[in-house]
């Protein structure tokens, strides 16, 4: 069986995967995001690059695939899966796309997590915990277990989750921008030593549910309630005790929360071993405290738990539920990508006129011994966020002035974030309180204090360190670059950071190297047997110009692919149609979620009799109605909106009696409503929901009083309009 996993929604962690099996089991996987090869980072695009990639490195095409497996948000659909009020090409890619509709099997989000990581595990059983930012209808944490090849849920959560509270504050109060979780995580090394608790979460806990209500509202929005604290105005500001503290109050409370769910989980599942995954997993301190509380006996964090491991749980759902054969995965290293090959290299460099040399890791490693940084490329990419050696910048550890040199001049970022060590798994122990391996750093243990001195490059301010153990028979290249650096340096560590410059994605190809290896003060670039001198191209080349002249040709290669591709998957694809087509949907999303909602539910609440009528809504939705119809007592029937309350609201929907009239308001639970018999009449408004009407109306009293009833004409055009030019 040949199956290929993409995600159906555009996602800031776009890509593909193919898993290819036969009656004994998986025999190959690929798997890529779209931004290593789209070179864009957080970029929504539909993974045709990826697609194509995967495909073409495997011998194979679209046609010899036998099911594609996509996930879904709001509808179990492979068309217009979200109803987003945004749409983009990826949208318009989807509908006109070749792939074979009777070919496509749609699962949840978190069971492709959870396939993710269990099927990779090599456990025969396990817990499997997927703690995310959003899933498959508002889903935020969920519990399955694994047994064999199968897959059982056992709980899942709809309330606000880890993800969105990190997410909140990493965006609302430091003011890092989308995707940057990890600065938050390495920020809050510097409030751990203070008392000095600033954030209040008022947090409860009840199973998977978190309950962060009393501090933030309801996601998908994940809005913080009004406090004290004006958002971080100013980057240089970040480390200030304020925002640390900040930093370190939400990475606090993660710990203690994933620790409540990883009880929860064993309690639950009753077995020895656990999988993680969700964006949640990549939290390195909070992995650590996890393993050493020792409530399961074995851990698997899946290196790509965040959306970029998706792709691949979707590719791997599909053999084993129809092959009862299939055994779990040992997933032993990361590197899930193809390679390229020595004339591919070759090229690159020649086509350049590029000054090299061929070399190996015995010269690597003396040049690293030298305090030389090396811009590292060597076989096939590693799957997730993090370079584990096949694409990293490394640099000797033992140099005390290299973290801020490599931040400063070699990565542009902010001064504070720390270093990875890569260390030989045999000698890991020796800097580190880390008794087991840590293959995909996501780990951060305590340095030992001989590290410090030793080893000061990749001992973070609150003397943590994110490790990777390197074995000699998962990691055989990398684990004899150390090791030769060691019998140099004396040293069984390599400092690793990601192969990429600020705000890129990680290198993925020759030439995306040799551009990152120009546009930064790394020192050699190595390209599998191929060495590349900073100080030769300096003597060589105005390497401003070469610089233009290498993007400038990647550039065009890109749109030339692009192109490619479209004709490959998207023969139909017409600028101008897809043009009209996104206007058009956009139109339309204006209306639905600015007016159409509004004006139903105004028209409808101007005829509804309060006598006869039943609203069921949150408290935020009785407000507002109650604002706009202070002159009509409905009766309210409040709740959460969550769907693990839909049973609560069916039974008080039958119970209402015959005659009256119900307007249900509420979006999580419309459809599960909808389909109780009852003989009331019940109207159902899906389009809006309590967050984005407390978005339009935070005070309604000072901008316009709409005192509607049955008397009052209403005039919608104007009363609307008034209302949205005044909360502009």
């Amino acid at each position: 069986m040949i199956t290929l996993g993409i995600m159906n929604h555009a996602s800031h962690d776009s890509g593909a995967a193919v898993v290819v099996s036969d009656e004994t089991g998986i025999k190959n996987i690929i798997s890529i995001s779209e931004e290593r090869l789209s070179r864009v980072k957080v970029n929504y695009f539909s993974p045709l690059r990826s697609i194509d990639y995967c495909l073409s490195n495997l011998g194979l095409t679209l046609d010899d695939v036998d099911v594609i497996s996509t996930d879904y948000m709001n509808a179990k659909r492979f068309d217009n899966s979200t109803p987003v009020y945004r749409k983009l090409e990826h949208d318009y890619i989807k509908l006109i796309s070749t792939i074979d509709r009777e070919k496509v099997n749609i699962y949840r989000h978190h069971e492709a997590h959870a396939a993710s990581a269990y099927y990779m595990s090599g456990f025969s059983e396990a817990a499997v915990l997927n703690v995310d930012g959003l899933g498959s209808e508002y889903e935020t944490i969920s519990l399955y277990k694994g047994k064999g090849n199968k897959l059982e849920l056992i709980d899942r959560s709809e309330l606000w989750g880890l993800g969105n509270l990190y997410t909140a504050i990493t965006r609302q109060l430091l003011n890092f921008g989308r995707g940057q979780e990890g600065k938050t995580m390495g920020l809050a090394a510097f409030g751990r030593n203070s008392n000095k608790r600033i954030l209040n979460f008022e947090s409860s806990y009840d199973g998977l549910n978190l309950d962060y209500s009393n501090f933030m509202t309801r996601s998908p929005n994940g809005k913080i309630n009004p406090i004290d604290i004006l958002p971080c105005p100013d980057r240089s500001l970040v480390t200030s005790d304020l925002y640390a503290q900040i930093a370190y109050d939400v990475q606090e409370e993660t710990e203690k929360a994933l620790m409540h769910l990883l009880e929860y989980a064993k309690e639950k599942a009753g077995t020895d071993n656990v999988c993680l995954a969700g964006g949640v997993i990549l939290n390195c301190l909070a992995n650590y405290i996890m393993l050493e509380s020792k409530v399961f006996k074995n851990y698997f964090f899946q290196p790509a738990s965040s959306d970029t491991g998706i792709p691949l749980g979707l590719a791997l759902l599909p053999h084993f539920e129809k092959n009862e054969n299939c055994k779990p995965v040992t997933m032993k290293n990361a590197y899930l990508s193809a390679t390229y090959s020595k004339d591919q290299i070759s090229n690159v460099l020649a086509e350049n006129n590029i000054p090299h040399k061929k070399s190996d890791n015995a010269e690597v490693a003396q040049l690293l011994a030298d305090n030389k940084i090396v811009g590292y490329f060597y076989g096939s990419s590693e799957i997730g966020p993090r370079a584990l050696g096949h694409r990293s910048i490394l640099a000797n550890p033992g140099n005390p002035e290299v973290q801020d040199l490599i931040n400063r001049k070699v990565k542009h970022r902010e001064p504070y974030r720390p270093f990875a060590p890569s260390v030989l798994a045999e000698n890991a122990a020796d800097y580190f309180e880390l008794n087991n391996e840590s293959p995909f750093m996501l780990l951060a243990p305590w340095a030992k204090d001989k590290s410090k001195e030793i080893i000061p490059g990749v001992v973070h301010f609150d003397n943590t360190s994110r490790v990777q153990t390197v074995s000699k028979d998962t990691c055989t290249n990398y684990y004899d670059l150390i090791s030769k650096f060691s019998k140099i340096s004396g040293i069984p560590v390599l400092l690793n950071t990601s192969f990429n410059d600020n705000g890129e994605p990680i290198i993925e190809t020759p030439l995306d190297a040799l551009i990152c290896f120009m546009r930064t003060d790394v020192d050699f670039l190595y390209l599998e047997g191929h060495l590349v001198s900073r100080e030769q191209i300096n003597q060589n080349f105005n390497v401003p110009i070469l610089i233009e002249t290498l993007v400038s040709q990647r550039k065009h290669l890109l749109e030339k692919e692009y192109g490619n591709l479209i004709s490959k998957y998207c023969p139909a694809y017409n600028t101008n149609v897809m043009t009209s087509y996104l206007k058009s949907q956009e139109t339309a999303s204006n209306y639905k979620s600015k007016h159409q909602a509004l004006d139903n539910l105004v028209e409808l609440l101007i005829e509804a009799d309060p006598a006869s009528t039943v609203i069921f809504s949150t408290l935020q939705t009785q407000n507002i109605v109650q604002k706009l119809f202070p002159l009509k007592n409905f009766t309210y029937e409040i709740g959460n909106d969550v769907l693990s309350e839909q049973e609560s609201f069916k039974e008080k929907l039958a119970q209402i009696e015959e005659g009256n009239s119900v307007i249900q308001l509420l979006y999580n639970l419309s459809e599960s409503l909808k389909e109780v018999e009852t003989s009331v009449q019940t109207t159902h408004i899906y389009e809006i929901y309590s967050q984005p009407i407390a978005d339009l109306f935070p005070d309604i009293d000072s901008r316009i009083q709409l005192n509607l009833s049955k008397s009052v004409e209403y005039n919608r055009s104007e009363n609307w309009d008034l209302l949205f030019n005044n909360s502009k």
